[in-house]
């Protein structure tokens, strides 16, 4: 049979041309192979082989696709030299070259020949384990997979992304959509679990190499929705603390990711996805703390601070936050209970995230901006550490009226983190939920924050107020109007005229009021009345 197949090799090559020269026919499970470091055994040996082509050209110049036989798998990667070869999934192929190593992923390299001798298709097998070597460049499909929405970005740029995914059995797979495939400019799947077929890649740096195995699709076909009776659940919730679930390794990922759990906890905040569907809040079970997150629709129940409740999901990540997502199930369970704040004197980190906790005499560095009406971050400092305030936009009771706070304020919230890029260790938040979070120390009050800067006239207003300052001031300026609780009135640009500015205060009820204009890089204050 071997030397059928031979003289079948020498025959095909003699008819365009081409000769065998120091390259010999082998099957590819006799060159793939790999020894105890995950390095390949055949390294340096010059080889030919046949395959059919599993995957698409994954690079803009030059080479890298795989190739299989009956036996196993191998990639083929040239650069810059594509020899006029177009990669087509399912063209049967004749490959020469030297067996060589990338990241672990084994390959065909230094390439003298690539020529496609027909087209006999390619079916990708079902495949149930975990990724490994033994799948390595191999055409796979793994069904019934639910991927983290977060990680596929709705403006890819860079080489790719990497989308994490279990399936029903809690096993985890890394998605890895390349910069060169169809996937790159599609939107993510919204299917709640969807089959993946594509070749199996390694990228991993150290040895040995048996680590980061990777699924790559390639096509738009190649993810598509799991038929419906297809994904049987075979998925239990083992009951576990909320600290025991979100543990941490160096690189600052969850060391429970893709486990299923119930979790039993208070609720600490309100619905950070307010007016959108499903809910994002936290909780907390004395143990730890966690957000609860999911865009289903499907989810009816609306959170309230003290809830006790019951939830029912899988340990997932999003740009550093561990959160329990994909819910199976979140209920209202046993009576309403007392939670605890902390309080917070240090740089924030990784045991504050998702937990309750308090800052005290906080100053904020510059005004607020709403202008775009999106979400927006602003720091505030304590005199030794500065930290970002988070300000969500669906919280409107905090994003429409408290818009800046003069002198020192007391601040509770939820600590949270954004931080896309590993080790995710940076990026560390906090939330407030409520106007109510804000609290003015009784030191600021409308005699501290009076300037002599600045002078507001006629005291008191009834209609136009007048803003004289002290330089001879042309600039557009940032103002703010508050009530001495520190709320937000009015908010907007103004422009200063040689040190003058007036404003209409017609339409402010009776009382006092705070103004703050920022130009120049400084920030004025000044009281005033309307009558």
């Amino acid at each position: 049979m071997k030397h059928f197949i031979s003289t079948l090799l020498v025959a095909l090559t003699l008819s365009v041309g081409v000769s065998f020269g120091q390259y010999t026919p082998y099957f590819i499970n006799q060159v793939n192979t790999t020894g105890a470091t995950g390095e390949p055994d055949s390294s340096g040996v010059l080889v030919e082989l046949r395959g059919v082509v599993g995957s698409g050209n994954f690079r803009t110049t030059g080479l890298l696709f795989s190739i299989q036989d009956s036996t196993g798998g191998i990639s083929v990667f040239s650069n810059p030299n594509d020899f006029g070869f177009t990669v087509s999934r399912g063209d049967l192929v004749v490959v020469r070259g030297e067996i060589g190593f990338y990241s672990g992923l084994t390959q065909v390299v230094n390439l003298d020949t690539v020529y496609s001798i027909g087209t006999p298709n390619i079916t990708a097998s079902v495949y149930d384990q975990e990724l490994g070597e033994e799948v390595e460049s191999q055409f796979i499909r793994v069904n019934c997979l639910v991927l983290d929405p977060t990680d596929w970005p709705s403006a890819p740029s860079g080489s790719g992304f990497n989308v994490d995914a279990t399936d029903n059995s809690g096993k985890s797979f890394v998605i890895r959509i390349d910069s060169d495939s169809e996937l790159f400019s599609a939107a993510a799947p919204t299917a709640d679990t969807v089959d993946i077929q594509g070749t199996v890649s390694q990228f991993t740096f150290n040895a040995p190499y048996n680590t980061g195995y990777q699924l790559q699709p390639y096509y738009s076909i190649d993810i598509t929705e799991s038929p419906a009776g297809q994904c049987v659940n075979l998925v239990t919730y083992p009951d576990a603390t909320i600290g025991a679930v979100t543990t941490v390794d160096a690189n600052g990922d969850v060391d429970s990711f893709g486990n299923t759990h119930t979790l039993r906890g208070v609720v600490t905040s309100p619905d950070f996805r307010e007016g959108s569907n499903g809910v994002e809040f936290s909780m907390t079970d004395g143990t730890g703390s966690i957000w609860v997150y999911t865009p289903d629709s499907s989810i009816t129940y609306m959170p309230l601070v003290g809830d006790s409740v019951i939830a029912e999901g899988r340990i997932t990540m999003g740009n550093g936050v561990a959160r329990l997502s994909f819910l199976n199930n979140l209920f209202q369970g046993g009576v309403s209970s007392n939670y605890d704040t902390t309080v917070v004197t240090g740089p924030l980190g990784e045991s504050e995230e998702a937990e309750l906790i308090r800052i005290n005499n906080l100053s904020l560095q510059g005004l607020w901006d709403v202008a775009s009406g999106s979400s927006f971050n602003v720091n505030a400092s304590d005199g030794s550490n500065t930290y970002d305030i988070r300000i969500d936009a669906n919280r409107d009771v905090i994003f429409n009226n408290v818009l800046t706070l003069q002198g020192s304020f007391d601040l509770v919230g939820i600590g949270s983190q954004f931080d896309p890029s590993a080790p995710r260790t940076e990026g560390y938040q906090i939330l407030p939920r409520f106007d109510t979070d804000f609290s003015l120390n009784p030191t600021s009050s409308i005699d501290q924050v009076e300037s002599i800067d600045i002078l507001a006239f006629p005291i008191p207003a009834s209609s136009q107020l007048t803003i004289m300052l002290r330089e001879d001031i042309n600039a557009e300026a940032n103002f703010a109007i508050l009530d001495l609780a520190g709320k937000q009135i009015e908010h907007g640009k103004v422009q200063i005229s040689n040190g003058f500015v007036n404003f209409d205060v017609s339409n402010l009820t009776k009382g006092q009021y705070i103004l703050t204009l920022d130009a120049n890089s400084t920030t004025f204050n000044t009281g005033f009345m309307v009558q």
